[in-house]
Formats: structure tokens, sequence, C-alpha cells
């Protein structure tokens, strides 16, 4: 299976992105004026659909100009147990100097004390050995032409673990895996009464036969682009990527005129009841258990 890499927005050149973003977005911003004249549904409806490609297709480009793809704990090669017992250290010493009103003098104030200077050493030790430690290494493996202890440094450097789910239900198969993934999840998703669901939708049908929405007047439910800039400045930063592999930085780091470019969209969706098509899809990872997934069926 291929290594799964996530976007460093910590290493990004976030002015270069800035700019291109701006650059890129701003032709856009006539369009939608004009768009916001046009009479004819079925062309507002592919312009929509265009727009919100254009604007996706933007900042997608300027996360691969700008933005660095690495694998996870790629540049923290050097990370290892040591780290990880005196991190676990800190953090219980942490816990237990908050649950004693954190005192300013004491065994207990000591101890985290002591327990964050060991911890922060041992961080700068690692991070100023590590060039000069693999550096040599490296040469050193090449030079002897010992290819096992190359690659041995390599993957030590480079790769993730090999803590890897590759076997599922006694299946190798990456594709057979993801068909037993969609199988399963349409199972849950599947009804068991045929009558009480072909009864439900009659009911749903029936309430819906005479209902029309809201009328928006020009006046009510304005979307302008400071509500827009306000509600991407209150999203949360390091989550998933959604389909279209977008994230929140995508657009915190993007120019600001992406909140007037969207606020006009989503006032032209709302206005013409057209929502589009970018909007309908969505994906689920299923992240199986390292321990389980060998020895436990899906079901």
């Amino acid at each position: 299976m291929p290594t799964q890499k996530y976007s460093r927005w910590d290493r990004a050149d976030i002015d270069s992105y800035y700019y291109y973003t701006g650059l890129s977005l701003y032709p856009l911003l006539s369009a939608l004026d004009q768009m916001s004249s046009c009479s004819d549904t079925l062309e507002l409806r592919n312009n929509i659909d265009s727009i919100y490609d254009s604007v996706v297709a933007i900042l997608q480009s300027g996360a691969r100009l700008y933005v660095p793809e690495c694998h996870k704990n790629f540049f923290k090669f050097w990370w290892d147990e040591e780290l990880s017992i005196l991190k676990q250290a800190s953090v219980e010493a942490n816990k237990l100097w908050k649950s004693a009103g954190k005192p300013h003098s004491g065994l207990i104030f000591n101890k985290r004390q002591s327990s964050r200077l060991k911890y922060r050493k041992c961080i700068r030790d690692k991070q100023n050995s590590a060039s000069s430690c693999y550096s040599n290494d490296l040469y050193e493996a090449l030079l002897k032409k010992n290819g096992t202890t190359f690659w041995k440094c390599w993957r030590t450097k480079f790769d993730t673990g090999n803590s890897k789910c590759t076997e599922v239900e006694h299946c190798v198969d990456t594709e057979a895996i993801a068909v037993k993934f969609s199988n399963y999840s349409e199972k849950c998703f599947t009804y068991n009464n045929v009558a009480k669901v072909n009864k439900l939708q009659e009911e749903y049908m029936d309430k819906r036969k005479n209902y029309h929405g809201y009328y928006l007047s020009s006046g009510t439910h304005i979307i302008d682009a400071e509500l827009v800039d306000t509600i991407i400045s209150k999203l949360e930063r390091g989550k998933a990527a959604d389909i279209d592999v977008l994230s929140t930085e995508h657009l915190l780091f993007c120019n600001p005129v992406i909140s007037v470019v969207l606020a006009k969209l989503f006032e032209l969706i709302m206005l013409s009841g057209y929502i589009p098509s970018g909007f309908k899809f969505n994906y689920i990872v299923p992240v199986p258990k390292v321990k389980d997934c060998r020895t436990k069926s899906m079901t």
C-alpha cells in the first residue's frame, strides 16, 4: 500500500500561496457578478458548478506548488523510545502538578520542572545530532558498499514504521479489501423492513408535495464576505481533508478574496436553489485496529 502523505503547512511558503490564490481568484469576481443577472436556469446551474470547480482547483494547485507533502514523522525521524518515555513522564508530572493546585515549590513542583527540562534537553540533543549522525551512517554504508546497513539506516529515517494493516479477513489484495469494506458499509445502511420503509417514504412524500420552502427576499438571509470570513477564522486546524483534499488551512492561509468569492457563490446557491455537484460527494475512511485486523472479522 502507498504511504499516506500529509500537507505540512508549518513548512509551507505561506506568502507565495497567499499571492497565488489572490491572483487566481480575483477573475472569478467578475464572472460571479455576471451570473447574478442570468435568467437561464440551466446556464446558471452550469456556471455555479464551474465556479465551484474553479475555486477547488485554485486551492489545490496553490497547495501543490507551495505546501510540501510528507509522510508522518518525516521531519521527526530522530524520534525514538527514549523521547516517548520522557514525554510521557513530563505529561504525567504536569497532570500531578495541576491536580495539586499548581504549587510553585515543593517536591511536586521540582519533579515537574526536572521532567520538562530532561524532555526538552533530549529533544534538542536529538535534533542537533540527527543530521550529522544519519549523514555519517549513510556515507559509511555507501563507502563500504553495505546495502543492508544503508537501507536499514534509510528506513529508520524515512519510513513511518511497519505497523500497517495488510490483511483483512485473510485477504491481502488492496482492491479486494476495499470491496469488503464497501460491502460491509452498504450492509450497515441497508433497511431491514421493506414495508416500513415504503410507509415512511409515502408519509414523507405526502407532506412534501405542497412544500415550496421559504421565500428569500433580497433583504433577508444575506451572506456577506464578513460573515464568511468570520466563519473561516473559527475553523479548527489540523482536521482531516475532504474528498477534494482541501482542509481548513487551505482557507485560512488563502487570500481574503476567497471570502468575497464564497459569499457571492453562496448567495447564488440560495437564490437559485441549486447545490453544486461537488457538495454531494463524501467519503468514509475505515481505520481497523492493527492488533485486531488479523484475528477479528469486520462483523
